[in-house]
């Protein structure tokens, strides 16, 4: 608000009021007239999201990330039932159910599968072990002959699974390679192509 004279009592009145409170004068007529202000005129932009991943096939931005994607077309759900029979028993059932789209079914890795090499090295080390024991404890010949069966089961045990170690089987490789897909991999929804950046 601002102070200004009346042209007419030339007395000081406030620039808001309709009329000189003085003399009555009315000041609408003679002050200049502003047009409403208006709003800068709002641009819509679409944002570029730098995390967003393109399609390196099609370039479409229609992307997810694998693990997303497998996660949010999983669901799992449980329901709990009471009845009560005509002899007056009491029952109680629960069912519990998962479901996942074919999408995701596709890309959720499986369980590791078991090396074969491994379970054998466990076993054999585990196997020679007691033998060794047993044979150390009742060795009253002097022979050696169990004490030396569990060395041999000892060392054949430890070259099982330096081996499996070693030399992955394909079913492993395969997935290890499904796993690194869905925790670092994206998916058109476009085109359908998977990729790793």
């Amino acid at each position: 608000m601002a102070l200004i004279n009346c042209p007419e009592c030339n007395k000081e009145i406030s620039d808001k009021a309709g009329a000189c409170p003085n003399c009555g004068l009315p000041l609408e007529k003679l002050l200049p007239v502003t047009p409403p202000s208006t709003p800068p005129a709002t641009i819509v932009e679409t944002a570029h999201d730098p995390n967003k991943k393109h399609c390196p096939s099609c370039k479409s931005e229609n992307t997810q990330s694998i693990k997303m994607m497998c996660l949010s077309g999983t669901s799992s759900g449980s329901s709990t039932g009471v009845g009560v029979s005509s002899d007056l028993d009491i029952g109680v059932g629960r069912l519990n159910s998962n479901s996942q789209t074919a999408l995701a079914e596709r890309f959720t890795p499986s369980t590791s599968p078991a090396s074969t090499a491994a379970g054998c090295g466990c076993f054999s080390l585990i196997a020679g072990l007691v033998i060794l024991c047993i044979g150390m404890a009742s060795d009253a010949d002097g022979s050696g002959f169990a004490a030396f069966l569990g060395v041999v089961g000892l060392i054949l045990g430890g070259v099982m699974m330096a081996s499996s170690n070693n030399n992955k089987n394909p079913q492993q490789v395969e997935w290890e390679a499904k796993i690194n897909l869905y925790e670092n991999g994206f998916i058109c929804h476009k085109c359908g192509r998977t990729w790793i950046p």
